[in-house]
């Protein structure tokens, strides 16, 4: 079984119509509690992984 990340972390997951790994990270809160998400993409979850960093 592989591990979780903690909370925070951020996740991957893969996107069929652009066929490549897609990590994001909630950064924060804006004054209204919307939630500032970064993204970053990468063909290999690897490189996706990396990324998420």
């Amino acid at each position: 079984m592989t591990t979780r990340r903690s909370r925070g972390d951020g996740g991957l997951h893969w996107d069929e119509t652009r066929e490549r790994w897609i990590a994001s990270v909630t950064v924060g809160y804006t004054p209204a509690g919307k939630r500032i998400v970064k993204k970053a993409s990468g063909k290999t979850k690897t490189e996706a992984k990396a990324k998420l960093k």
